[in-house]
């Protein structure tokens, strides 16, 4: 039975060692796994933030042109409204020029229509008089 106890003993020893042997070879292997892990989530990560960042400057790059573009129709739309703005002034000083003009016309024609009148009473007094003959002593129609 010594010889029992002693090859099993040797046997467990043998496990033992064999065991022992094969841990840090797991252990080894699982840090080797890790760290390939560790490496392919940190260039999948560094992936995405290179195209997260070149998107990103696309992005800014666009709205700067935006901004841009905004600018220049502002600028255009600053001319316009200042082009307008002369047209308007101008028409509303023509339009003060013509109605002093027809101010100064209707004055005219009052002052013509007063004397037209005038002028017509004169010529029907002068037509309605009882008497065909001169007043003063000289026959004016012959």
């Amino acid at each position: 039975m010594n010889k029992g106890i002693v090859a099993a003993v040797v046997l467990l020893v043998a496990v033992l060692i064999y065991g022992a042997g094969q841990q840090p070879q797991t252990a080894n292997t699982a840090t080797n796994a890790s760290a390939t892990s560790t490496a392919t989530t940190t260039s999948t990560i560094s992936e995405i933030n290179y195209t997260a960042y070149a998107s990103l400057n696309s992005s800014i790059s666009a709205v700067q042109s935006s901004i841009g573009q905004v600018d220049r129709s502002v600028a255009e739309l600053s001319r316009s409204v200042a082009e307008l703005n002369g047209a308007v002034s101008s028409m509303y000083s023509l339009s003060r020029q013509l109605e002093g003009r027809l101010d100064s016309a209707y004055l005219a024609l009052e002052a013509s229509l007063a004397v037209a009148v005038v002028a017509l009473v004169v010529a029907v007094l002068a037509w309605r008089r009882p008497s065909r003959q001169s007043a003063g002593g000289y026959d004016v129609c012959g």
